[in-house]
């Protein structure tokens, strides 16, 4: 006789009767488990899968709380393992140790986990590369607005800065994943290219809060922001590296007087190209 069984496996047909130890605590496509009690279930001949002993909480009774906790927060908790060990092995172990194998032994957990959160390794690369990023400009926004609306464009820069550099001084395996690693995938290569100009546009819109810019001398100030986004970045990867032997506090400050420079300079530029007939 045929048994089903998709708690076993993933869903094979398994010629056999009698018990089996199912290995799933956790089975997402209506098999049995043992996260409610039982160790050993017993399979019957039922191939559309009608399975009715030990209904697995994490599928036909995911509000049920087991331990304490609910199967949603259980879900979390594994998705923010997965980020964790992906994030901790491209900081360490760099891309080419990161597979979804090591993630998920990194995680503690199985590799059938995996795919309950992620549809493979390179949505889950490119859910660590965001949120990184995001809590980076997050940060950024703080870091302005704590200068105060009076501020310079020097002080601004330097506490918008100040506060990056905290993000990755806090954890400096976020630094390492999205400055160095992420160039090694062409994905997360083009998520941080993405990244870079949603970076210039915000410098350009910011400088024009401070200087009286026209519209013609575009070209001007999208340079003159690329190559301030793009220094940023290769200069914190030469402070990350030891290659820039300075402070944190000196590098920010180090940035907003580049900031300064480059913006009067292209601000000059646009009043001089004013002058000149179009």
């Amino acid at each position: 006789m045929t048994w089903s069984c998709s708690c076993i496996s993933g869903a094979k047909i398994l010629p056999m009767s009698g018990a089996v130890t199912c290995d799933d605590p956790a089975i997402r496509d209506g098999g049995l488990c043992r996260d409610m009690d039982a160790s050993r279930i017993w399979l019957h001949p039922y191939p559309e899968r009608k399975f009715w002993l030990h209904p697995c909480q994490d599928w036909r009774v995911a509000s049920r709380p087991y331990a304490g906790v609910t199967a949603d927060r259980r879900r979390a908790d594994r998705r923010a393992a997965l980020l964790d060990a992906a994030l901790d092995l491209l900081a360490t172990q760099g891309l080419r140790g990161t597979s979804l194998r090591a993630v998920c032994a990194c995680a503690g957990l199985n590799t059938r986990y995996f795919y309950e959160s992620f549809t493979d390794l390179e949505a889950l690369l490119t859910d660590v590369h965001d949120r990184i990023i995001t809590e980076t400009a997050d940060a950024a926004a703080q870091g302005v607005s704590a200068a105060g609306p009076g501020a310079s464009l020097h002080a601004a820069v330097r506490s918008a800065a100040t506060a990056v550099l905290d993000v990755y001084r806090a954890d400096p395996r976020k630094a390492r994943a999205v400055l160095i690693e992420a160039s090694a995938s062409p994905v997360l290569r083009a998520r941080q290219r993405e990244a870079r100009r949603h970076y210039t546009r915000l410098v350009i819109e910011y400088a024009r809060t401070f200087y009286d810019i026209p519209s013609y001398a575009d070209a001007q100030m999208h340079f003159t922001a690329t190559m301030l986004v793009a220094g940023w970045s290769e200069n914190l990867i030469a402070w990350l590296d030891g290659e820039l032997q300075t402070t944190a506090s000196a590098l920010a400050h180090m940035f907003a007087d580049a900031t300064e420079a480059l913006a009067t300079q292209a601000a000059g530029a646009a009043r001089a190209a004013a002058n000149l007939p179009h």
